[in-house]
């Protein structure tokens, strides 16, 4: 978002201006907190939104844990794979070798980014898209949006498919619940690559590393369970309407 990234800008050079190893982290960490906080703010009252128009509960307990499943298995299977057999533009080769999750990252990424991000994206936007047109057209508008504002090229089919559950999640739930355990989970095991595959490099290489030597018979296995698991989500959904 603009909002964002104006705010990175800012606090960035507050930080290199003020900042030692000290109070480094304690100031990013206030940075993206009030960061999130002001975006969801100022898009709240502007699209003149209400607190009781965010549910957050939700128990039928069975489609938890297909939702979780479903989403572990579309990351593992459809998301990582992209990420490393995609060719990657000339200008991007990324080592992340010693990109080792930071205090300010595990917050970010497990807490504040879950939260406002689902605040924002399924609260309010495809909320709002989902009273004025169809279901379809809202989830997929909502997931174009949500790609774009990521901007991580690397990322897109993982951004974009994920984001496509996601609303489907919320559409059928009309809760908030799931869809920030689900953001909460992908952006978990994200840092879970970070920190047990040091030495991960983008390619091939990449995704033998991690699945070893049964890469596409693992990859399908992970689809199957995910196809699966959506099967069964649909029924319990089908269930409970």
């Amino acid at each position: 978002m603009l909002l964002n990234f104006l705010i990175f800008v800012l606090f960035e050079y507050f930080i290199n201006l003020v900042a030692n190893k000290l109070y480094f982290e304690t100031l990013i960490m206030v940075r993206d907190v009030f960061s999130y906080l002001l975006s969801f703010l100022l898009i709240h009252l502007i699209c003149k939104r209400k607190l009781s128009n965010y549910r957050f509960k939700f128990e039928n307990y069975k489609i938890i844990a297909l939702a979780i499943l479903a989403a572990i298995m579309l990351d593992f299977g459809i998301g990582l794979p992209f990420y490393h057999l995609i060719p990657k533009p000339f200008f991007f080769q990324p080592d992340l070798t010693g990109l080792l999750p930071r205090l300010n990252t595990i917050v970010v990424a497990l807490i504040l980014a879950p939260f406002f991000e689902e605040l924002i994206m399924r609260g309010v936007i495809l909320d709002g898209l989902l009273k004025n047109k169809g279901a379809k057209t809202a989830i997929l508008i909502s997931a174009i949006l949500f790609t774009l504002m990521h901007l991580s090229v690397e990322k897109i089919p993982s951004l974009f498919f994920g984001s496509i559950f996601i609303g489907w999640i919320y559409y059928k739930t009309k809760s908030l619940m799931l869809p920030i355990l689900i953001h909460l989970f992908n952006n978990l095991i994200s840092i879970y690559q970070l920190y047990f595959f040091k030495d991960l490099r983008v390619g091939k290489d990449g995704i033998d590393s991690i699945y070893g030597d049964h890469t596409i018979l693992i990859i399908v296995v992970f689809n199957l369970i995910l196809i699966t698991s959506l099967y069964f989500l649909n029924r319990q959904f089908k269930k409970s309407e």
